[in-house]
């Protein structure tokens, strides 16, 4: 079962990012809304932020038992605006999803299936998978990951014109992970 860090909350917190050479720190607006759990991609110049759970996943008496009742699952999506410097809404994602396998490729938004479910111990995979094109504000839907093979908080990586998924979590009942890859 996955426990959340004793006393993780979704706080509002401020974001740090590093610029090019020095590398120099500097502290951005806060966030639009406290969440956690949730999916980041950069593209021109924005940094996205998808879903995520919104609420208090604080440790306390009877939480297991009950499965967090505190928090829900959510589709929204923002984005911070590096040149402008402030934070936007954007369209939400179809779904409501939480540890979400997001990628930048070609210029969009790929989310390629992550975790749903009403509360912490009913976490499921989606097979779900969307596109985001930022020009016209609009998430669409694509194909499906194939049966058995959908999850969340997956490692995401690009190479060339594919998106890889490696590792994740099928459901609350363990985690599954792949141990080979081929080309």
């Amino acid at each position: 079962m996955l426990v959340p860090a004793l006393g993780a909350t979704a706080i509002p917190s401020r974001i740090i990012y590093s610029e090019r050479p020095p590398y120099k720190s500097t502290t951005l607006p806060s966030l639009p809304q406290p969440r956690q759990e949730h999916s980041v991609a950069a593209l021109n110049g924005r940094i996205y932020m998808v879903g995520g759970i919104l609420g208090d996943v604080s440790l306390s008496p009877g939480d297991l038992a009950s499965g967090f009742p505190n928090i829900t699952n959510t589709a929204t999506m923002q984005y911070f605006d590096t040149q402008r410097r402030h934070w936007q809404d954007a369209s939400a994602l179809p779904v409501k999803i939480n540890h979400g396998n997001i990628a930048t490729l070609n210029e969009k938004l790929y989310m390629l299936g992550g975790l749903s479910g009403d509360n912490l111990v009913s976490w499921d995979s989606l097979n779900s998978s969307f596109v985001y094109d930022p020009t016209r504000d609009k998430w669409s839907s694509i194909a499906s990951i194939p049966l058995g093979l959908a999850r969340g908080a997956s490692a995401v990586g690009v190479y060339g014109d594919e998106i890889y998924l490696a590792g994740g979590k099928w459901s609350n009942l363990g985690a599954h992970y792949f141990d080979r890859m081929s080309d």
